[in-house]
């Protein structure tokens, strides 16, 4: 994905745990992956890089 896509494109998926030592709640955010149907992870995109997309490939799907 880091050759097609921007980071900030990507749909965060965040994880948390409680460090006891500081009493505080750590968050780690990495990039939402899903299985495709054989098994590749695949990234998700946010709602609006994928409308940004969709906006760009509509003239020539359209041949405007």
């Amino acid at each position: 994905a880091a050759q097609a896509v921007d980071p900030y494109e990507l749909t965060p998926a965040y994880e948390y745990s409680y460090n006891e030592k500081e009493g505080k709640v750590e968050v780690t955010e990495t990039p939402w992956t899903v299985p495709d149907e054989d098994g590749v992870p695949s990234y998700s995109l946010l709602p609006a890089a994928v409308v940004v997309g969709l906006i760009k490939q509509i003239p020539g799907a359209l041949h405007l």
